[in-house]
């Protein structure tokens, strides 16, 4: 007879196992796709391109290695942020108050200089990967808050639905004849919303938008910027274009916890 006491097998170390194992899969994967995409140097965009429609990009090989650059960069930074992630989660360290602080005023620091350095080498590498890890140690700092007040399942459950809907939007945009540029100035406008509400939260307390507005911002970000790689950047923006989508997996990752933590509290 099994107790109430008792554990299924299904143990949150071996949820924590198989991230890991998803992590070091997609990992090596990222890599292999990231130097391939060297072999060959990037020109101008082929001149009979243009602005390609959907998968049409495949046809030009300029673009095709934009494309996978960018998403082998993504996969790296989501794999590291994943590892800092797990390990902080498993030694349930937690950051004071000051060095979260720190560390979220270094994040910004270098995606600001990175918006100007970005084509700087090395500088632009570095600040690549501290910003990467920077994030990844906030983001790992709210996974543990959660993990103490609702569990890690919680957090491995917001991480598969992240993952999931960004594929999804991606596969979607990169088929779809739609040129989503349009969606730029409501996105800006939800972003500053969420901006605003965020500083007067710190003052005032509250919330003026649903708890579901943020993700529905940052999704649609996602379809957003997919759209720009695939149709506007220039093959030398890599580095402004995985930064781009990278920071809207993250912001839906925080908006889904959100979500759930409300759900599960109410």
């Amino acid at each position: 007879m099994i107790q109430a006491g008792t554990r299924s097998p299904n143990t949150y170390s071996s949820q924590i196992t198989h991230a890991a194992i998803f992590s070091v899969g997609a990992l090596l994967f990222a890599i292999f796709a990231f130097s391939s995409s060297f072999r060959e140097p990037d020109f101008e965009i082929d001149a009979k391109s243009g602005a390609p429609r959907t998968i049409e990009f495949l046809e030009f090989p300029v673009r095709r290695r934009f494309v996978q650059k960018v998403y082998s960069m993504v996969t790296l930074q989501l794999c590291l942020t994943s590892m800092i992630v797990v390990l902080m989660m498993r030694t349930k360290q937690r950051l004071d108050n000051n060095l979260a602080r720190i560390c979220g005023i270094s994040s910004l620091v270098a995606i600001f200089l990175l918006a100007f350095m970005s084509h700087v080498y090395p500088l632009n590498g570095i600040l690549f990967v501290f910003f990467t890890c920077a994030t990844g140690i906030t983001v790992g700092n709210v996974c543990v808050m959660y993990q103490e007040r609702q569990g890690a399942n919680m957090v491995l459950r917001a991480f598969m639905m992240t993952m999931v809907i960004f594929i999804s939007l991606t596969m979607f945009t990169m088929f779809s004849t739609t040129d989503f540029v349009f969606l730029g100035p409501f996105l800006f406008t939800g972003l500053m919303i969420l901006i605003m509400e965020c500083l007067c939260t710190g003052f005032y307390g509250g919330r003026w938008t649903p708890v579901w507005f943020g993700a529905l911002v940052f999704s649609a970000y996602i379809i957003y910027d997919t759209n720009q790689i695939v149709r506007r950047y220039h093959p030398r923006d890599w580095l402004r274009a995985s930064l781009d989508l990278y920071l809207d997996v993250i912001n839906l990752f925080l908006e889904i916890l959100k979500i759930m933590a409300k759900e599960k509290t109410d």
